[in-house]
């Protein structure tokens, strides 16, 4: 599937530049939170969510595109990661120093239905994340992250200290992976956490 096209960059060296990758209502309304990940090869990938009417959307895509000049030239964006049936898919990926094994933490969520005004293109009410579900699974790859396995599914009260939602258990995603010098793995994690949070708006104060 054919997203959009992007131009070629230009870099001068030592200056801090901008480009805009994509504009809304190419391939979807709304893209958000690019992240890297470069290949054991040297090519760099870019991948975002993409979505319509809201960002709690359930139509929720992972988008990618990769480079293999550093940046200069880009592939046209394709669909990275889609499941309907099982949530809005949101990964954060760390290529392990050891070399070609690559870990996906992958947060999978069903959010609370909203309704939308489809003529507008606009969300008339917001989710509610007290009603939103998420499951977290570890994936590996062993040639570099060109394929995964389907992972297992990692208990959410160990990335929320034993705490729990009513209803849905737990909702959150994964923020960033990093590795230390020692190989001992960091992974930061957002949750709603029960005892801070107002289930009547389902926001956290």
């Amino acid at each position: 599937m054919k997203i959009a096209t992007i131009a070629p960059l230009t870099y001068t060296s030592g200056k801090l530049e901008y480009f805009q990758f994509i504009r809304g209502g190419v391939g979807a309304d709304y893209h958000q939170n690019p992240c890297f990940y470069q290949f054991p090869s040297g090519d760099v990938m870019v991948y975002w969510y993409a979505y319509d009417f809201d960002e709690c959307s359930s139509n929720g895509i992972m988008l990618y595109s990769t480079s293999k000049d550093r940046g200069l030239t880009w592939s046209d964006p394709q669909v990275y990661l889609a499941d309907y049936p099982g949530g809005i898919p949101y990964p954060r990926l760390l290529r392990l120093r050891s070399g070609t094994e690559t870990l996906m933490f992958q947060a999978m969520t069903i959010m609370d239905e909203m309704e939308v005004d489809e003529q507008r293109r606009i969300a008339t009410t917001g989710s509610n994340y007290f009603l939103s579900r998420t499951r977290v699974y570890l994936r590996r790859s062993m040639d570099g992250g060109r394929s995964f396995d389907h992972g297992e599914e990692l208990p959410y009260t160990d990335i929320a200290g034993g705490k729990e939602l009513p209803v849905v258990g737990f909702y959150g995603a994964v923020d960033d992976l990093l590795q230390l010098k020692s190989g001992r793995l960091l992974a930061a994690f957002m949750f709603m956490d029960p005892e801070r949070s107002d289930p009547a708006t389902g926001h956290q104060h």
